[in-house]
């Protein structure tokens, strides 16, 4: 029997998908899927997940992509209205516009997180989203024209696009490819670069990010020996 993310409100990731769905228009169409921990462009590729366009993202060391980590997650078929033109820098404002339900909240997906489900949905349901379109991502590539986020989509069959763009620039063709996520898995992707203001030095904070995220995705009492050892070492 698959298992359901439940948020800490008791709702299952199927109760939010049906809440979605009932909002209709745009969101009428919405599906879930079940994105697996560590994936990254070399391994969606070599898993032939998805096909690339271009061979850059694997010969470039100023890209910083981050693995996915397992949850699940709510998916529309196209762009969110009215998302396209919108800067990258102005995204997180508009996702404040967004409809709110109670344990969902909705993300700029990292790069990989994008490709996994493009390529997962077509796998299943033989069909292109984002053919014409290109989304926002979380994920930078570092230039000699400064610090960019990377931009994914025209998806057909020869495969997907991934390119940057300026945060504070726009592009018609360029908009969210949203996600809904338990709320509190959410919360916790900010954690990964948050400063937590504890004057413990950065790695120590890493550290406890680490742990936090463990405690968070795991439960309390899986991870009390995880919480010994770090009290243990930080006296």
């Amino acid at each position: 029997m698959k298992k359901h993310n439940k948020p800490s409100n008791g709702k299952t990731s199927k109760d939010l998908l049906k809440q979605v769905q009932a909002l209709g228009g745009q969101f009428e169409d919405a599906r879930s899927m079940n994105i697996p921990s560590g994936c990254t462009f070399k391994s969606l590729k070599e898993d032939k997940v998805i096909k690339f366009l271009s061979d850059w993202i694997f010969e470039e060391d100023n890209l910083t992509i981050k693995e996915t980590k397992e949850q699940e997650v709510i998916y529309l078929p196209n762009l969110v209205e009215d998302s396209s033109g919108k800067a990258y820098n102005n995204l997180e404002q508009f996702l404040t516009t967004l409809p709110k339900i109670d344990g969902l909240k909705w993300i700029i997906p990292t790069s990989s997180q994008v490709c996994y489900v493009l390529g997962k949905h077509y796998k299943e349901h033989k069909e292109y989203l984002l053919k014409d379109y290109w989304t926002w991502t979380t994920d930078t590539y570092k230039y000699s024209g400064g610090l960019v986020r990377l931009v994914v989509g025209l998806f057909r069959g020869s495969g997907i696009g991934v390119s940057y763009h300026d945060p504070d620039g726009w592009l018609d063709n360029v908009g969210l490819f949203v996600l809904g996520v338990p709320s509190e898995i959410g919360e916790l992707d900010s954690l990964e670069s948050c400063d937590l203001d504890i004057d413990i030095g950065d790695n120590k904070q890493n550290e406890l990010r680490n742990l936090l995220d463990k405690v968070y995705r795991k439960g309390y009492d899986k991870c009390i020996e995880d919480i010994k050892e770090f009290l243990e070492n930080h006296e």
